[in-house]
């Protein structure tokens, strides 16, 4: 899982955000349905933890955005999640 993931984020990847984001989608709820049965909540939480951090970096190094600059533009103001659409400073 995580090899799928680590090739299709490289950090110069230059791939549509949006198409990207389907494709790593669809891999975690496949993903995801397989294991249903069984306790794994730390797993999931690790793997989206993997994910997260993958797409950060990605996105940081493509529009050269330090931290902050990238945590004013996709968190929440207490730091966590993305912000909708909507809710993005313009």
């Amino acid at each position: 899982m995580k090899a799928k993931i680590r090739a299709m984020t490289p950090r110069t990847s230059q791939q549509d955000l949006e198409d990207l984001l389907i494709w790593i989608n669809r891999v975690t709820h496949g993903w995801a349905g397989y294991f249903q049965h069984a306790v794994a909540k730390r797993v999931f939480s690790m793997i989206d933890h993997f994910v997260w951090e993958r797409v950060v970096r990605m996105l940081r190094v493509r529009h050269h955005w330090g931290w902050k600059e990238f945590r004013a533009r996709h968190t929440t103001p207490r730091g966590s999640g993305c912000r909708s659409a909507r809710a993005a400073p313009s």
